[in-house]
């Protein structure tokens, strides 16, 4: 991977690159970028010329579809970085339940953004489990 001289260079072509093998949109793949970067959603906001509930919102459709994991991982420069698929139904199984339960009630919320087949999947199978999208 190439070194970058600064965050924001590193964070167009990795959203590039995102959007072109995610579902991600440019916004989200960016996001996800200056995650990788370890970018507080703060940091990340200001960078992206948005407030911190929109930049919240392009990292929790990503979790959302993605897993946690997407936001969780910071790379250094130099560093290879990942490539990431879609989560599968049974994906609360691997999580503890409370994160489960954050994880569902994610993919609830963007439901509407999230590609429909695989967003019915995944809630049905965590609905199976006793996960119900929480009221709040």
């Amino acid at each position: 991977m190439p070194e970058y001289e600064d965050d924001d260079r590193y964070a167009t072509q990795r959203a590039r690159y995102l959007s072109r093998k995610t579902e991600l949109r440019m916004v989200e793949a960016k996001a996800v970028a200056y995650s990788e970067r370890g970018y507080s959603v703060s940091g990340m906001a200001r960078a992206m010329d948005t407030n911190p509930g929109t930049a919240q919102g392009y990292l929790e459709l990503a979790e959302a579809q993605y897993g946690f994991e997407i936001t969780e991982t910071t790379h250094l420069p130099g560093e290879e970085v990942a490539d990431y698929e879609p989560v599968e139904p049974g994906y609360h199984e691997t999580l503890a339940r409370k994160d489960a339960q954050t994880w569902v009630d994610l993919v609830e919320k963007h439901q509407k953004r999230l590609p429909a087949t695989w967003a019915h999947n995944v809630l049905d199978a965590a609905r199976e489990d006793g996960f119900t999208p929480s009221t709040k």
